[in-house]
């Protein structure tokens, strides 16, 4: 590995014990991040990962970018930077180069900046991104053009804003971290305090300005903002520079904000797998506890801004549990986010799929890839950090770091065998003895609960115990905020072995979050792991587990590059056809790694499984919806039904191809599976789209004559492109007329729970529900159905769905 010449950036360091908000916090100036030349990552699990990212996917982007003779996100050249700050690449530096000359020519038109007329996206988005690209590129090649560009945008901005000149402030959150960036690398106070009025005016309208409203968390002040909200991505952009700005300015109000927005989002809107972002409509964090396992959202992009996040909180608290969750988003939010190889990624990343879910080379907004390739090419600045005499541990992540403390010059070699053993070594070796406090992180899932708070908690204590070993010698050393802490001199040639106990357990979440009731998830160690159909017969959710369950971890070094998998046995439900109820026989279980799903070609998945047999997904027993044939005039339910005259977009054209709403075809109208709600993202639904009007209708047809005497409902409603009906009858087929049924009932169009119409006896070879569906204007330009993309063109969207619909005989009940 070549070592360059490296400008620092430089950030102070000072210990500054303040007051907080409550007993035991305390409020920090930022950490020392190590320079991307001091570390050498010699991890064999992520070495193999961060060389596909190298030269796989950030070779492809600059290639893609530049054939479609589009700019490339300026992220792929932050990337870039970092990768030929360590290694020279040729090919790599004349694809940046001249993706730089086509991104230049964008944020600087004839050499100058925009007038800062696209607030709502575009123009400052790319210009904070720009600044946040210039710095490695500029430090790993001394080529000032791109710096250069940046400091001219930024500049500008300053120039034109400020609290006696423009107060409109960009929709999109990213300038404030180039800003702050440029403040650190350059030391410029003026871009500190662009940063900060950015911050501080949004949720302002004193200006006159029309407020962007909670999607992108511009509806309050930023320190009067009760919860997380709005646009998940944005909000993270927005979090991590308010964390940081309360570590560099002490503020009182930036920091109870911080604790109180991270608190809201890890401890009730945060996946298990570290993911947030709950709704495809707008993308948003979604309400407290709503953690829909197959419709969720869950972009990539939003785990990497998480991370950020964690990691500018953890800076200012040195509490180990921010970088808890750094270190489970790494595993199990980011790293599922793209292939083995480097070469096909997902945006969106659901905890259930019944099929179609694959990762893909190429997609409408290509934000993700690039932000994978930026992080994966600078963790080495994750793995340590810094502060006076304090050197933190933060990932057990294999590496050789140089550094100094107290002075002197200091070599930790770190030996670690995570994800898959529970051990790590710590050589410490520096040029002469020097006292300083190591402070290895004590991991989370080590505990009783695989997160801060209450959302999720493990089902069995841990049998072994965490082992701390100075020089082979067993120490009882001190627990600072989740790290131990050992202050000692330390001469060349100390050792320091930690040993954590990495065993399966499994995990159940709140009773809040009511789509995991009667679920529970495996952990083992920092991962989440999931079932495949491919492992377990085909299917995953008709899988049954005992809360005792008992699994043995097996390397599988042919298995997506070599995983550990886990196997134990479990319980396959199915249809008894003599009793009509449910039998479940004995089966061994496969789970794998959440990170290393769909490698093996398409299929079920389910992270979450059930310990109840009614909770599975059988056949359904024989009733008269079951045994009828259905019709509807919106088409099957396949893909082509769910897009305005069956126009389909290619793969590379969807904005969001691994996008799951749930609906699916005819079947799941009677598959007699109950519901938590209208809401439930976890279950199937049938989708009605109406070609054109607000009117629809699905059918039952009898094979011979049948007498019905009731209905039953149940509507989904999903808060967003699928709605409830506006209302709805309920025909049957008399002599080739479609009659209404008599009844005094009302049709309910009542949400969560099944709407039941008793009405006269009928006997007929057919029924019908005519549907009424509610409309939903979406402006040119707004987020919308049916993928959650821009819409072209202003549209009146109709959509309703139903999870449920059975009707019965005289005295017959569901």
């Amino acid at each position: 590995m070549k070592r360059r010449l490296f400008i620092a950036l430089t950030i102070t360091a000072l210990l500054a014990a303040c007051t907080g908000k409550r007993p035991g916090d305390e409020i920090y100036s930022p950490v020392n991040q190590p320079d991307i030349t001091s570390v050498a990552i010699t991890d064999q699990f992520w070495n193999q990962r961060i060389d596909n990212n190298h030269r796989v996917s950030v070779i492809k982007m600059f290639e893609t970018w530049e054939a479609e003779g589009h700019f490339p996100d300026p992220k792929v050249i932050e990337a870039a930077g970092y990768i030929l700050l360590t290694e020279d690449d040729t090919l790599l530096r004349q694809l940046a180069d001249r993706g730089i000359e086509r991104l230049l020519a964008y944020v600087l038109p004839d050499g100058h900046p925009r007038k800062w007329k696209d607030l709502l996206n575009g123009e400052m988005y790319f210009g904070g991104h720009t600044m946040e690209a210039a710095i490695p590129y500029f430090q790993a090649t001394g080529d000032r053009k791109i710096l250069d560009a940046a400091i001219i945008l930024a500049d500008d901005i300053c120039e034109n804003f400020g609290p006696d000149k423009r107060r409109d402030i960009s929709q999109h959150e990213e300038v404030k971290i180039g800003l702050l960036k440029l403040y650190h690398f350059t030391g410029d106070q003026k871009y500190l305090d662009m940063a900060r009025f950015f911050l501080d005016e949004r949720g302002h309208s004193n200006n006159g300005r029309e407020l962007y409203g909670e999607y992108a968390q511009d509806h309050l002040p930023v320190i009067d903002q009760p919860e997380v909200v709005g646009h998940a991505v944005r909000g993270t952009y927005l979090y991590t520079p308010l964390a940081e700005l309360a570590a560099l300015t002490h503020n009182t109000d930036y920091i109870e904000a911080s604790d109180r927005l991270w608190e809201d989002a890890t401890y009730t809107k945060t996946f298990l797998t570290g993911h947030v972002g709950t709704y495809r409509d707008h993308e948003d964090f979604g309400e407290a506890y709503e953690l829909p396992n197959l419709s969720c959202w869950n972009e990539t992009c939003a785990s990497i801004g998480s991370f950020f996040w964690n990691f500018n909180m953890f800076s200012l608290h040195r509490d180990a549990k921010y970088a808890d969750m750094m270190e489970r988003l790494l595993y199990n939010g980011i790293l599922p986010g793209v292939s083995l190889d480097g070469s096909k990624f997902f945006y969106q990343n659901p905890l259930r799929s019944f099929g179609g879910v694959e990762r893909h080379e190429w997609f409408g907004p290509n934000c993700c890839p690039p932000n994978v390739a930026r992080l994966f090419a600078s963790l080495g600045k994750y793995i340590y950090a810094t502060s006076g005499s304090d050197f933190y541990v933060n990932l057990y992540i294999s590496s050789k770091l140089d550094t100094k403390i107290n002075g002197n010059m200091i070599t930790v070699t770190q030996e670690s065998g995570l994800p898959w053993e529970g051990t790590v070594k710590l050589t410490i070796s520096p040029d002469s003895p020097t006292r300083f406090t190591l402070m290895p992180r004590i991991p989370g899932w080590t505990g009783d609960s695989p997160m801060p708070g209450d959302l999720y908690h493990y089902m069995s204590k841990l049998k072994g115990e965490s082992i701390v070993l100075v020089n082979g010698e067993e120490v009882n050393a001190r627990h600072v905020n989740g790290y131990i802490s050992i202050n000692r001199e330390w001469r060349d040639g100390d050792v320091v072995e930690l040993l954590f106990p990495v065993e399966s357990r499994l995990v159940a979440a709140n009773p809040k979050v009511k789509e995991d009731v009667g679920y529970v998830a495996i952990e083992r160690g920092p991962l989440v792991y999931c079932a495949e159909g491919i492992d377990n017969g085909g299917s995953v959710s008709d899988i049954v587990i005992n809360t005792g369950l008992i699994m043995t971890p097996a390397m599988q070094p042919d298995l997506a590059g070599g995983v550990v998998t886990l196997t134990g046995q479990a319980g396959k439900a199915s249809r008894d056809k003599a009793s009509n109820g449910i039998s479940v026989s004995e089966i061994s279980l496969t789970a794998v790694p959440y990170f290393a799903w769909a490698h093996r070609g398409d299929g079920e998945m389910a992270v979450w499984i059930t310990t109840e047999p009614e909770k599975a997904r059988i056949e359904p027993g024989p009733s008269l919806a079951s045994g009828a044939t259905v019709s509807s005039s919106c088409g099957e339910g396949t893909l082509a039904d769910n897009y305005p005259g069956g126009d389909v977009p290619s793969i590379a054209k969807r904005f969001y191809p691994s996008s799951h709403s749930g609906s699916a075809g005819f079947p799941v109208l009677y598959d007699e599976v109950k519901p938590v709600s209208s809401f439930d993202g976890s279950s199937t639904y049938f989708a009605l789209r109406p070609a054109e009007g607000d009117e629809a209708w699905v059918q039952y047809s009898f094979h011979t004559p049948t007498t019905l005497a009731s209905t039953e409902v149940y509507w989904k409603d999903d808060r967003q492109a699928c709605l409830s009906p506006a209302s709805w009858e309920l025909f049957y087929l008399e002599n080739g007329v479609w009659t209404a049924v008599s009844t005094t009932d009302s049709f309910g169009v009542e949400k969560d729970m099944f709407n039941r119409v008793n009405f006269e006896p009928v006997t007929t070879s057919a029924v019908r529900l005519k549907i009424r569906l509610q409309g939903q204007t979406f402006k040119k330009g707004e987020l919308g159905p049916p993928d959650g993309n821009y819409m072209p063109d202003d549209m009146t969207w109709y959509e309703t769905g139903i999870i449920e619909w059975q009707v019965y005989a005289p005295g017959e009940e569901m």
